[in-house]
């Protein structure tokens, strides 16, 4: 290996770098004496160039284009200060290709970037490097190769970003990012990076990371003092673990969610930020799992609204001056495990249409309510303990609110459950304790209460009727639905104002028919809660019998004439006092049956739903655009079905549920550790396009979870198989199939059952000779 010295010095051989590297064969070593070199390299050998002395005075000044441009497989750069000229806007160091090694080297841009990556085929290392823009990025990265930046200062003045990742994956390992006006790392749609221990701060007037539909991820990294947001993120599927985030958001929350973001925060500290931890708006999701959240002075901890859905886990909410979570404007979400308390505000403040989940949680010390719902909001709050606030109810329900409480501890509060200004909502076997003033304040509403588990209201004052038991025992056991069973609730408390005017004999009103449409994906319930509105109408008299006659519309359809003619007499007889509810009726338009069958059903249909004092309501049921375009073909049979009741297909927190429900009726548990997994599956159940209702697939799926369960407790010794093993899923059981494995379902099944048992046969065979 060749040594060559480079050296300002008059009679010195080599006074440019530039003519050192031409005559360097590969593998040389350039050794740079101290002085500024206004020079542009073109490094295309492996090379190593090396600054003597201190690296604050062995400058390269880049005079017209790139100072290093690098398209060897390797080099070497240590203990240089790289530069541009002022007029200069390209980078300072521009990778085309290789490994391009910067080893305690500075690199100080004026106009353009600092380190350009702009190619797959270049994968830099830096180390211990300081590199800076003025007007432009720090790092601009396009390169899908191996990008290395390890213990670096990265800084930027510029109105961009410190480093902008436009496509590939580069690693950041304790680096310290900081900058002025612009971000401090902007990840673009098609870009990752891996950001391991680093530390970001200092960004007053733009987040400190921006994501716009990229998906990075950021482990064991500060980010902090800021005035403006720590992140904001439009799209992508953006990690953070272990972080820590305090002290910006004087301006606006912390982090930002935005526009079908889907962020996953684990194990993350987020503390002493004014405007708040989260806001999610605009359809974003994510997940926030086991973090710990305090010290909010202006905001709520999280503010969830316009239909976006997080997905919060065993997170702990404490100690700020608003509310801990704020969802409104048709905000959704689930909150499973999580723990609030120490705030001025309502702990929970769902309003506006919102609809929040609350499982298992513990909401405590507050100055105003535990949960607050208003506004139509709705929501399930279900195994969950409310207490501790002295000074308001523990439970405030108003303005149209629906939610449904279940297995709740409501207690050591001032008042248990107040129900005001025609709040409304459902109460299943809560209890109640230590209350100070009153259990119940219900003051011009009509909630359902009711503790199934003593047989009497939790306020002898209020014993639900026999309609609000039927629809108690009915509503607990069907997931999901929200606003299907707010419309339905309505109109069963209509009809029971109708009747309670005919017991007391006020004159008749002409109510709207009872027949109704259901209308919605197959799997979702539909038939059950026709089955329910019968009993429903029954109790209210205005069916005789309320039982259910399900038919499909093709039994009247498909036979000839006398045949058909006969079978429709056999439902009007048999449905005579209950509910018909009759099956894809819009698979049946006049076009697709002869002009005399078709006249002469809808002639049938158009009699039931016009009788007088008629002892029946028809139901009809199938796909709801179907279903609309099929009575306009037939007006006077329209106007009798006013009350429309769409069915919306399961979301993902709703197919946890059912799963949950699965499990629980086969005596199966699901392990903690399990169950970001199961929300992971449930949201690619509900991502696919199939021809199966998502209830059914997730059915399919549970099948493939026992099956796979099965299989790995079959590995363990009988005498070890414990009763834990045998009812306990793990994150293994519920990953979804992998192409080399054949399940129940599959055609090839017993097949390869088969070859495995005679595999094994041989094998025992072989041991025994």
């Amino acid at each position: 290996m060749s040594t060559i010295r480079v050296s300002r010095r008059w009679f010195s051989r080599y006074r440019t770098i530039q003519s050192a590297l031409d005559q360097a064969p590969s593998g040389s070593v350039i050794e740079v004496e101290p002085g500024v070199y206004h020079e542009d390299l073109w490094i295309d050998r492996m090379i190593e160039i090396i600054g003597t002395g201190a690296k604050e005075e062995v400058v390269i000044v880049g005079k017209k284009y790139a100072t290093i441009e690098m398209s060897a497989g390797y080099a070497v750069l240590k203990n240089l200060t790289l530069s541009q000229a002022r007029t200069n806007d390209s980078p300072v160091v521009a990778v085309h290709r290789g490994a391009l090694v910067l080893d305690g080297c500075d690199v100080r841009a004026e106009k353009g970037p600092g380190i350009s990556i702009a190619v797959d085929e270049a994968e830099p290392i830096l180390r211990r490097c300081r590199i800076s823009s003025q007007k432009n990025a720090a790092i601009l990265s396009r390169s899908r190769g191996k990008v290395l930046f390890e213990e670096c200062s990265l800084h930027s003045e510029s109105e961009m970003t410190t480093i902008l990742v436009s496509s590939g994956d580069p690693v950041f390992r304790q680096c310290t990012i900081t900058g002025t006006k612009g971000y401090g790392v902007f990840v673009e749609e098609n870009g990752k990076g891996l950001f391991e221990e680093c530390n970001l701060f200092g960004f007053d007037h733009s987040p400190a990371i921006g994501i716009d539909g990229g998906s990075p991820a950021f482990i064991r990294t500060l980010i902090h003092d800021g005035k403006t947001s720590g992140m904001v993120m439009s799209g992508g599927k953006a990690k953070f673990e272990e972080c820590k985030i305090f002290s910006v958001g004087e301006i606006e929350p912390a982090i930002r969610v935005l526009a079908q973001a889907e962020p996953r925060f684990f194990a993350c500290t987020i503390k002493n930020c004014p405007q708040g931890a989260f806001f999610f708006t605009n359809g974003a999701g994510g997940m926030i799992d086991q973090c710990d959240l305090y010290g909010f002075s202006r905001q709520p901890a999280i503010w969830i609204l316009n239909e976006a859905a997080p997905h919060i886990l065993q997170t702990r909410i404490h100690d700020g001056n608003k509310e801990a979570v704020f969802c409104e404007k048709g905000g959704r979400g689930i909150m499973e495990n999580c723990e609030l308390f120490g705030f001025n505000g309502d702990l929970v403040s769902i309003r506006s249409e919102a609809n929040l989940d609350l499982l298992r949680c513990r909401i405590y010390r507050g100055q105003r309510h535990g949960v607050s719902l208003s506004l139509k909001a709705t929501g399930t709050i279900r195994d969950t303990e409310i207490y501790d606030f002295m000074n308001a109810a523990a439970v405030h329900v108003s303005k149209a609110a629906d939610p449904e409480f279940i297995q709740c501890s409501i207690h050591d509060s001032l008042n248990g459950v107040e129900v005001v200004e025609n709040g409304r909502g459902s109460f299943d076997r809560c209890h109640f304790d230590k209350i100070r003033e009153s259990n119940w304040n219900v003051v011009e509403s009509r909630p359902v209460i009711l503790d199934i588990e003593h047989g009497t209201s939790a306020d002898p004052d209020r014993r639900p009727n026999p309609l609000s038991l039927l629809w108690q025992n009915w509503s607990a056991g069907m997931i999901g639905q929200t606003e299907m069973k707010r419309k339905l609730l309505d109109l069963i408390r209509y009809y029971d104002y109708l009747s309670d005017r005919k017991r007391l004999g006020i004159e008749k009103l002409e109510p709207a028919p009872p027949h109704a449409v259901f209308c919605g994906p197959p799997g979702i319930g539909k038939r059950k809660w026709a089955e329910f509105y019968g009993l429903a109408m029954n109790h209210l008299h205005f069916l005789s019998k309320g039982h259910l006659v399900s038919v499909d519309a093709a039994e009247l359809l498909e036979s000839p004439p006398e045949e058909a003619e006969e079978r429709r007499r056999e439902v009007t007889a048999r449905t005579e006092g209950g509910v018909l509810y009759l099956r894809n009726p819009q698979s049946w338009a006049a076009d697709a049956v002869s002009a005399g069958k078709w006249q002469s059903w809808v002639d049938w249909l158009i009699r039931l739903v016009n009788e007088e004092d008629a002892d029946r309501i028809v139901i009809l049921s199938g796909p709801e655009h179907p279903l609309k375009e099929w009575l306009n073909h037939v007006p006077e049979l329209a106007r009798k079905f006013q009350h429309w009741f769409e069915f919306r297909d399961y979301t993902p927190e709703e197919l946890v549920q059912l799963f949950e429900r699965m499990a629980e009726e086969e005596n199966y548990r699901i392990d903690e550790s399990a169950r970001r997994r199961l929300w992971q599956e449930m949201n690619r159940i509900c991502r696919e396009n199939a021809e199966a209702g998502r209830a059914e697939r997730v059915r399919h799926f549970f099948q493939m979870v026992k099956y796979r369960h099965g299989q790995r407790c079959a590995k363990i010794a009988k005498e070890e198989r414990t009763r834990e093993l045998l009812t306990l899923l793990l994150p293994e059981d519920l990953a979804v199939k992998k192409e080399e494995e054949v399940l129940p379902h599959d055609p090839e099944w017993i097949e390869t059952l088969m070859k495995e048992e005679k595999q094994s046969h041989r094998s025992r065979e072989g041991k025994t000779n």
